[in-house]
């Protein structure tokens, strides 16, 4: 008995703080969550002079994911990704910089850090999951 107290008390403060490192923005069709990190990385883009463009962690949560990388396709449940993006603010676009996705116990399944120059800056989708980590994350930090 004491275990599974000692275990539960342990899970709920675990779930505590995740909620207080991340801000849940909103879920899509399939019911993935999208998160922000609570604090941003950095302000201004590649050379720091323009403070519309901020460059922040985001997370999804899926309940599975197929990684087809390989002739051998595997399935993982309750996955998650972090990703760090920057958003333009002022001109309603996002660049990915690197992502992660682990599985369920924490478990990096793979990941990739792109260079800052080797991608563009991509229009946000209105209406989109893109349009609405654009959104929060100019009303809070912009």
């Amino acid at each position: 008995m004491k275990h599974t107290l000692l275990t539960l008390t342990f899970l709920l403060l675990s779930f505590n703080a995740f909620s207080q490192n991340w801000t849940e923005v909103t879920k899509d069709k399939f019911d993935n969550k999208y998160y922000i990190k609570n604090s941003i990385v950095s302000r201004g883009g590649d050379f720091g002079n323009d403070d519309s463009i901020i460059k922040i962690w985001t997370k999804q949560t899926s309940k599975s994911f197929t990684d087809s990388r390989s002739k051998q396709k595997k399935v993982y449940y309750n996955i998650y990704i972090i990703q760090l993006f920057e958003f333009d603010c002022k001109n309603s676009k996002s660049k990915l910089l690197s992502r992660t996705f682990y599985s369920s116990k924490g478990g990096v399944i793979f990941g990739n850090d792109i260079e800052p120059f080797d991608t563009d800056w991509e229009m946000v989708i209105p209406e989109s999951v893109g349009e609405s980590l654009l959104n929060k994350v100019c009303e809070l930090y912009n």
